[in-house]
């Protein structure tokens, strides 16, 4: 994975989250990439702040015949964990991931 993929990967990701204004930072080796030495890995870490409203609309924007994302309901159950749980957002043209 390149430094550009990745970026593009990103880019996506943000296109869809700024839609549906939802606010996230980027963690991990490529949020920490901006700040200091670039280190890649083979994912995205993303920490995102959403309702179940918008939930259904990331469902709807993120095609299954593009993306893996776990149904609505599973996010939902994630939303509600008292310190907010985890999902995968799954590329399948490029396979790259975002957690």
């Amino acid at each position: 994975m390149g430094v550009n993929e990745i970026l593009d990967f990103l880019c996506r990701i943000d296109s869809v989250l700024r839609k549906h204004q939802i606010s996230y930072v980027v963690t991990g080796s490529v949020g920490s990439s901006f700040y200091s030495q670039p280190r890649m890995t083979n994912d995205l870490d993303i920490v995102v702040e959403v309702t179940g409203a918008q939930a259904g609309q990331l469902v709807t924007d993120f095609s299954q015949n593009s993306y893996y994302l776990p149904s609505l309901e599973s996010l939902i159950v994630e939303i509600r964990r008292p310190n907010r749980g985890h999902c995968n957002l799954i590329d399948f043209k490029s396979g790259f991931k975002a957690d």
